[in-house]
């Protein structure tokens, strides 16, 4: 899957959306573990934002939630977060 981030209204995945696929990634590797309230806490944005993002991003099949609500990226969440690199500018 290649993403051109010029050609953004075709895009599957936001911006945005690969933030918070990042954020997710970041805090598995770092606690073992992602919940909306963690990925609202690293992006510094509201529970409510990132809830909307995620129901997005679950029905395209970039991310899951366990039986107790925790997040999971599906192989291409993780593919995305794994291969994107956002600078600071």
């Amino acid at each position: 899957m290649a993403l051109v981030w010029k050609a953004f209204e075709r895009n599957e995945v936001t911006h945005s959306a690969v933030h918070h696929l990042i954020a997710i990634a970041q805090l598995i590797d770092d606690v073992g573990y992602a919940r909306v309230t963690d990925v609202a806490t690293r992006l510094n944005i509201t529970r409510g934002s990132v809830s909307i993002t995620l129901s997005a991003m679950e029905k395209s099949g970039f991310v899951e939630r366990d039986r107790n609500r925790f997040l999971q990226l599906t192989p291409e969440g993780q593919f995305i977060a794994r291969t994107t690199q956002i600078k600071k500018v």
